[in-house]
């Protein structure tokens, strides 16, 4: 084998590895930046739902957030046990969803699967969750729980932020 037929093939090789890992690390890595700019700076806590302002051109903490939506925001640690999420009824469309730290979606329901409010225990296999509510296992520690409201206007975007009141994550019990 020539010398350059074994530089193209370490090449070749380096290129592979350098692609297949950063193909596998970069769901971690945007979903650790979303989850830090989430939790502006640690000025949020975790395991706590937000509700941030209504999004415009200038006021948005992730890409291409939806300005019709009203959001309630939880980045989730279940390193100390399982989660109660309540997403409470909203009279138009609502959706609960749950990313793991890869940003794969672990459970997403909305208002036409589900009459009322949305309520899961999510947890991790092997941790003990109250009975009563749906449980949802996570295959990540960390995670975001996301709720969205349709808000089109100011009005209905102030009504979205009464009805999140009601919005839930906190250690079940």
């Amino acid at each position: 084998m020539s010398g350059v037929t074994r530089w193209l093939l370490l090449t070749m090789a380096f290129a592979a590895i350098a692609h297949l890992g950063s193909v596998w690390a970069a769901p971690y890595l945007l979903m650790r930046v979303a989850t830090e700019r989430l939790q502006m700076g640690g000025e949020v806590r975790v395991n706590t739902m937000q509700q941030p302002d209504r999004v415009t051109e200038a006021a948005r903490a992730v890409v291409r957030p939806s300005p019709d939506l009203a959001y309630s925001i939880c980045t989730f640690d279940l390193s100390q046990g399982p989660l109660h999420l309540r997403a409470a009824a909203w009279d138009d469309y609502m959706s609960l969803s749950v990313f793991a730290a890869n940003s794969d979606v672990v459970f997403v329901r909305n208002d036409r699967q589900s009459a009322g409010a949305i309520e899961i225990t999510l947890a991790l296999d092997g941790q003990r969750a109250p009975e009563g509510r749906e449980v949802v296992i996570s295959p990540s520690q960390t995670g975001i729980a996301l709720v969205r409201r349709l808000a089109p206007d100011q009005a209905r975007f102030n009504a979205a932020t009464v009805a999140a009141a009601g919005d839930i994550c906190a250690p079940a019990s």
